[in-house]
């Protein structure tokens, strides 16, 4: 048994032999080889420390060996490194890889821990929190009456390229080209209040999801015994929504498609029918920009017996193959004769600004460049609104949940109805009149008082009586004890005695109860 001690020294000083404070003790390892293993300043702490050692090495001679201890000594980096590079090997893109890398090194910097052994769910819950929070640095007076871009750029702490999109994706004012461009006090205040607004509950899903995600790989690779994020949950986006598209309706699409093929601007390398054929190809199909442009004429199926588009590599890493009517079908046919088979049938970079696109055309058919959304906020009419709004005329037409799942591409239920499911008020109103009529007539309302022993003190040829106050003609309260009902023409049959009417004989008992008196009856079916 290794024993404890303080190794000597010699003070060159003093000349006087010392002890080190640390204590020490030479223990065999599984390998046959003895070192000398330093614990703490404390004997106790090294007691236990040591009996702690000498139990993992008798387990490691059994051949139980934690295969999780030398990667939980290793820097978080080097592990972050190493996932990052498995996920580029895979099939995702680099855009992909690279957004869901940072935002999980995000997390894990917020936690502070240097190695994977410092993990732990508290530190994850609360980098999350701080990720999301909003900002508390001090609003900049704004004392300009306009502010270029290198002004604004230094109050909201971003870089000069951000400042145009985010002016162009809020729709903000702005004045003037190149250097003379110039941002408007207005604009400056609302780009101030949005980045001090904290992230979205989406976006900091996405991050728990990036988090989680490296976290479970760490897991299946013996790097982590669990997964210190698995019982955190997600936020529920409807409650706090900032990204929504506008949809449009059919009429407001047949607009916005004439108008391109009307249109002689080339917007991003694309003339006008080339626009209009593309929105016709989104607003049936539902495919999303970056998929449109990897179409060739070959994906164009428009002679079979049912037209469809074939996607070989979608946004799931699946195939998809969407039918068309057979009028756009045909559209599409006479756009795509000449064009060469295997070549992109929307070449360029379009995708990647696709709203310049719309926006040329929404002006050119006199459509808004916002509508207002379900809770009456202004929405922005995006090339993403076409796929909004073919899941939305899909459901429209009668599509069932799962038509309408398949035709987006959606494997879970709840992203549909959230996202896709919103039937206008107009579309709503026509659904509702297709329901069953569920208010009764006068007859039936009469019949049915029958039925229950209600009289009615009816007068001529008048369906329901005359109009009687309160007191006479509200229904005394009763119940039912259903003995035994056999079908038959006749409703009641002859009024008998309890005793004719006994409970071997068919009928049912009519009990009568009010604040007075209680009394009994018995009515006879006959048979």
């Amino acid at each position: 048994m290794p024993k404890l001690y303080q190794p000597s020294y010699k003070d060159k000083r003093t000349g006087k032999t010392k002890k080190l404070r640390k204590w020490y003790a030479r223990v065999p390892f599984a390998d046959g080889r003895i070192r000398r293993v330093p614990f703490s300043t404390n004997k106790a702490a090294s007691e236990i420390k040591l009996g702690q050692l000498l139990t993992k090495i008798e387990l490691e001679k059994a051949g139980v060996v934690d295969p999780t201890e030398c990667h939980r000594a290793r820097p978080l980096i080097e592990h972050l490194v190493e996932w990052r590079d498995e996920l580029a090997a895979t099939d995702a893109t680099p855009k992909h890889v690279a957004q869901t890398v940072r935002n999980a090194r995000l997390v894990l910097a917020g936690t502070k821990a240097v190695f994977a052994k410092d993990i732990t769910e508290a530190a994850v819950r609360q980098s999350l929190a701080a990720i999301r929070a909003p900002s508390d640095k001090p609003v900049p007076e704004l004392t300009k009456d306009e502010y270029t871009k290198m002004e604004l750029a230094g109050l909201l702490g971003v870089g000069l390229a951000s400042i145009t999109a985010l002016v162009k994706r809020h729709r903000l004012p702005a004045k003037g080209q190149g250097k003379a461009r110039r941002y408007p006090k207005a604009t400056a205040a609302a780009l101030l209040a949005k980045r001090r607004r904290g992230m979205g509950t989406k976006t900091a899903n996405q991050y728990l999801a990036a988090v989680k995600q490296f976290f479970a790989w760490m897991v299946r690779n013996n790097r982590l015994t669990s997964n210190p994020a698995e019982n955190i949950a997600g936020g529920d986006p409807e409650k706090d929504r900032r990204v929504e598209f506008a949809i449009l309706s059919a009429e407001e699409l047949r607009r916005l498609i004439a108008a391109a093929f009307a249109s002689t601007a080339i917007v991003r390398d694309l003339d006008g029918t080339a626009r209009g054929a593309l929105y016709l190809t989104a607003s049936t199909t539902g495919f999303r920009p970056v998929e449109l442009a990897r179409l060739t004429v070959a994906d164009f199926r428009l002679d079979d017996d049912t037209p469809h588009v074939r996607l070989e590599r979608t946004k799931n890493g699946e195939t998809a193959e969407q039918t068309v009517p057979a009028d756009v079908a045909e559209t599409l046919r006479d756009f795509l004769c000449g064009k060469e088979f295997d070549a992109p049938v929307w070449p360029g970079n379009w995708y990647q600004k696709a709203a310049d696109l719309i926006r040329v055309d929404l002006d050119g058919a006199g459509l808004p460049h916002t509508k207002a959304g379900r809770d009456g906020r202004a929405l922005p009419v995006s090339f993403y609104s076409l796929r909004h709004s073919a899941g939305v005329l899909f459901e429209a037409g009668g599509a069932t949940l799962r038509e309408v799942m398949t035709f987006m591409r959606h494997k879970d239920p709840k992203l549909t109805l959230r996202t896709y499911g919103r039937l206008q008020l107009a579309d709503r109103g026509k659904a509702i009149e297709k329901m069953p009529r569920l208010i009764p007539d006068e007859n039936d309302m009469c019949k049915n008082m029958s039925r229950h022993g209600q009289k009615h003190a009816q007068t001529g040829d008048d369906a329901c009586g005359p109009v009687r106050t309160a007191d006479e003609t509200s229904p005394k309260p009763f119940t039912l004890k259903l003995l035994e009902m056999k079908a038959n023409e006749d409703e009641c049959g002859d009024i008998g005695t309890a005793e004719e009417n006994s409970p071997g004989r068919t009928g049912f008992e009519l009990v009568v109860r009010d604040s007075r008196t209680e009394t009994r009856e018995r009515h006879r079916v006959s048979p």
